[in-house]
C-alpha cells in the first residue's frame, strides 16, 4: 500500500469556551517538514503536537493552521456593527452637503470590532489540552484517509507501468537472442575472426545479466508494494534509478534498432514511475 504526501483535513473543536478550526494540508517534500500556525496561547503545546504528527507522518511538508471561529453571538454582533456602519455611510454625503462638519474614521468604524482572542487572555486547562490533542489526532486520521486514497490510484498506475515493462523485457530478451545468433552467423561467414576472438566479441554484446537483473528489479518492486510499511517512496525511487542504469547498459550493448526503440520505451515507463513516486511518502 502506498500513501500520497498530498492531502487535506479539517476539524472544529472547543477550547477555552471558544470554537477553533484546525486545518492540515500535506504537500510534497523530500523530508518531513512541519509548520504550525496558531494563536499564541496555544504555543505551549507546539512540541507535543509535533510529536503526535511524527507518529502518523514520516515524509512530506505538513502545514497545520488553527483559526478562531466566531460564535453565533459574535456573528450577530459583527453583523449589527457592519449594518450600523453602512447606515451611517449612507447618510454621510447628505450631512456634508448640509455643511455639517463630520469627523469620521472609516477604518475604525468598519474594523472597530476586536476579536475575542485579543480582548481576553486565554489560559489552557487539562480539558482544553485533551480537546486539542484529540482533534489533532482525528484530523490526522482523516488526512491519512485522503493520502491513502491517492496512494491507491498511484499504486495501480505504477503496476500498469511495471506490467508494460515486463512485457517489453520479454520481447527484448527474445530479440537479443536472435540478434546474437545473427551476429555470430555473419561473423563466421565473413571469417575475419578466429573462434576465441569471436567468443570474446559476442560476450561483450551479451545482455542476459542486465535483462535478468531488470526482471528481478520489477519483482522486487512488486514485493515492496505488498509490504505493510508506510514509507516506501525513497526506496522505490532508488530501485527505479537502478533500472534506468541497467537500461543504459543494455542500450550500449545493442545494435538492432528495434531493440533500442523498445529500450527507449522502457526508460519512458520508468521515468513515469519516478514522477509518481515524487508524491509518495
Amino acid at each position: 500500500m502506498l500513501y500520497s504526501m498530498t492531502g487535506y483535513a479539517e476539524k472544529i473543536f472547543t477550547c477555552c469556551d471558544h470554537d477553533f478550526l484546525l486545518k492540515i494540508m500535506g504537500i510534497n517534500s523530500r523530508f518531513l517538514d512541519i509548520t504550525i500556525h496558531m494563536p499564541d496561547f496555544l504555543d505551549t503545546e507546539r512540541m507535543e503536537m509535533e510529536k503526535i504528527i511524527k507518529q502518523y507522518i514520516t515524509r512530506g511538508k505538513l502545514v497545520v493552521k488553527i483559526l478562531a471561529v466566531a460564535s453565533e453571538h459574535t456573528k450577530r454582533q459583527n453583523l449589527a456593527h457592519i449594518q450600523s456602519t453602512l447606515n451611517y455611510l449612507s447618510k454621510l454625503d447628505t450631512k456634508q452637503l448640509a455643511g455639517i462638519n463630520v469627523n469620521f474614521d472609516i477604518s475604525n468604524a468598519v474594523f472597530g470590532y476586536t476579536s475575542f482572542i485579543e480582548q481576553k487572555e486565554l489560559i489552557l486547562n487539562n480539558n482544553d489540552k485533551k480537546a486539542l490533542v484529540n482533534t489533532l489526532q482525528k484530523a490526522l486520521l482523516e488526512l491519512m484517509k485522503t493520502r491513502k486514497r491517492e496512494g491507491v490510484k498511484t499504486e495501480q498506475y505504477i503496476k500498469d507501468r511495471l506490467d508494460t515493462i515486463q512485457k517489453k523485457l520479454e520481447k527484448i530478451k527474445v530479440n537479443k537472442e536472435r540478434e546474437k545468433k545473427n551476429k555470430r552467423e555473419k561473423l563466421e561467414q565473413a571469417g575475419i575472426l578466429n573462434e576465441e576472438d569471436l567468443s570474446n566479441f559476442l560476450i561483450r554484446l551479451d545482455t542476459s545479466e542486465e535483462i535478468e537483473r531488470l526482471f528481478a528489479h520489477v519483482e522486487y518492486f512488486y514485493e515492496i508494494l505488498k509490504k505493510r510499511s508506510q514509507a516506501k517512496g525513497k526506496k522505490l525511487d532508488f530501485l527505479a534509478q537502478e533500472m534506468l542504469r541497467e537500461l543504459t547498459t543494455l542500450s550500449s550493448k545493442t545494435q538492432e534498432h528495434k531493440i533500442i526503440h523498445n529500450i527507449i520505451i522502457l526508460k519512458e515507463e520508468v521515468e513515469k514511475i519516478r514522477e509518481q513516486l515524487r508524491n509518495i511518502e
